[in-house]
Parts: C-alpha cells; sequence; structure tokens
C-alpha cells in the first residue's frame, strides 16, 4: 500500500473467525498483528488482507462496514461480538475493515498523521457503517446524553 492510498478492501465474519481459531482464545489484537500479520507477510510485505484474498477470494471484498476496536480486547471476543450484532446490519454478509488485517502492518509506522488525519477519516465515512465493540459487550447498559457527548459528522 503506498503511503497515500487507503487500503478499501474488507474481510467477512466466516474467515475472521478461523483468524481467532488460529490465534486462540486469549490472543489478542495485537497478538493477532504481531504473531500471524507480521509473520504471514513478512516475506512479502503486504496487507494480511492481500494475502488472505489469493487463498479465500470470496472471504474478501470491498469494505461495507468499519470496525473501531481496541488492540487489547480478546480477537475472539471482538469476533463474538461482530457475530451477535450480524442480525442488526442488514446487509447480507458484510465485509468488514478491521485495521490489523486491512491495513498493512509494514507500510503503516510511516503513515503520517495527516494520513491519518484525513485519508483515513474521510475513507471512514464513506463505508457509511461503523461498528463500536465495546468488551464486555453482553452486558447491557444505557448510554445515556448525559453521559456521552453528541457527536455530529460534517458530511462536506
Amino acid at each position: 500500500m503506498p503511503t497515500g492510498e487507503f487500503p478499501t478492501i474488507g474481510i467477512k465474519l466466516s474467515l475472521m473467525r478461523r483468524l481467532a481459531n488460529e490465534l486462540g482464545a486469549d490472543g489478542t489484537t495485537t497478538d493477532l498483528c504481531v504473531k500471524i500479520a507480521l509473520v504471514k507477510t513478512s516475506e512479502r510485505k503486504c496487507s494480511l488482507a492481500d494475502l488472505l484474498k489469493e487463498q479465500f477470494p470470496n472471504e474478501l471484498g470491498e469494505a461495507t462496514h468499519f470496525v473501531s476496536h481496541a488492540w487489547a480486547y480478546k480477537f475472539a471476543d471482538v469476533v463474538d461480538a461482530l457475530e451477535a450484532a450480524m442480525p442488526t446490519l442488514g446487509d447480507a454478509d458484510p465485509f468488514f475493515w478491521f485495521d490489523c488485517i486491512c491495513v498493512n502492518q509494514h507500510a503503516s509506522p510511516a503513515l503520517s498523521h495527516e494520513w491519518w488525519s484525513t485519508t483515513f477519516l474521510q475513507s471512514i465515512k464513506r463505508m457509511n457503517h461503523t461498528l463500536f465493540v465495546l468488551i464486555p459487550w453482553r452486558v447491557r447498559f444505557n448510554l445515556g446524553a448525559k453521559l456521552v457527548p453528541r457527536i455530529e459528522v460534517n458530511q462536506n
């Protein structure tokens, strides 16, 4: 990925589940990056998604949903949360944009703050769907207006 381009590839939940199983129940997203993404792509210096697309072409496509999460979360828990959200998403089979998988982890340290604050944000907006994964996701709580500030996205 040249530094100016945004990777628009997304991954299906079924392939994310396969990666979670490979990583193990206690592996975090950081572990996914360090132990799987960087290792498997070390020779080609590409994103994990680009590498997987050759082996699983039907499991990767144009991203439809941006996933916001913490890298300290167990990756299997994030996949569980996405699986639980599937009935509410409306898409028959969405492609999730998941940074550790979709961004070339060999090149990302060289991306400037400007890239992250412009190209990255504009690209997320084009997906039109953002999922926040909060762990523990099974606990129901009300995010009242007094607790969460109103966030407005400028559509210009």
